[in-house]
């Protein structure tokens, strides 16, 4: 993995974490009457190529799988990101450790 590739997967780290706090913050509102989920870019587009009306109806269970998902997104990612770094420390020190 180069240095740009691994730019990329921290970019998609820290991607992650905002959409975790996003789904976290919509989840919390919830039972807020008139509440509005917040929804990415993404999302839109792939509601509108269903052809689903997105902002009809708040779906809980829906927001805690994106929820899951993307924490298993995030922890992949993170995962990914700590072993190429290990990877470049072990060859930095020649193998001696930390």
């Amino acid at each position: 993995m180069n240095l740009q590739q691994l730019q990329v997967v921290e970019s998609a780290i820290y991607d992650a974490a905002r959409r975790q706090a996003v789904y976290s913050y919509n989840v919390a509102n919830a039972s807020t009457q008139g509440y509005e989920a917040v929804v990415f870019e993404d999302e839109l587009e792939w509601a509108e190529k269903q052809g689903t009306g997105f902002f009809q109806t708040f779906n809980l269970e829906n927001e805690m799988a994106k929820m899951a998902t993307n924490g298993l997104r995030h922890s992949t990612l993170t995962k990914l990101f700590s072993t190429h770094i290990g990877i470049i420390r072990r060859v930095a020190t020649m193998g001696k450790g930390s």
